[in-house]
């Protein structure tokens, strides 16, 4: 599916430049730490989760992506965009 992250290098650049264009981008910070903790940055990972987190208190997503990194695990991607996309279906659906 389209919603998934193959190239998690393209991913960050986007994500990045959206960041750049936004700084207070909740989504494009998950997602850069998302990505981070993929790629072992457990630093980076934690960062960015606490940010987005703090962005958009109520996200549940982003809370628990910051909680798994904060262990030391690894935010699965594909979990999490699939929650993503969820969420934003009942959203839509209201």
């Amino acid at each position: 599916p389209g919603w998934l992250i193959t190239d998690p290098g393209t991913a960050r650049a986007a994500f990045q430049a959206a960041l750049d264009r936004n700084p207070r981008g909740q989504y494009a910070t998950l997602e850069l730490g998302a990505i981070a903790s993929v790629e072992g940055d457990r630093a980076t990972a934690v960062r960015l989760l606490d940010r987005a987190s703090a962005l958009a208190p109520r996200d549940a997503n982003a809370r628990e992506a910051a909680r798994v990194a904060r262990a030391g695990h690894v935010v699965n991607l594909v979990t999490l965009n699939r929650r993503l996309l969820e969420s934003g279906q009942q959203l839509v659906r209201g």
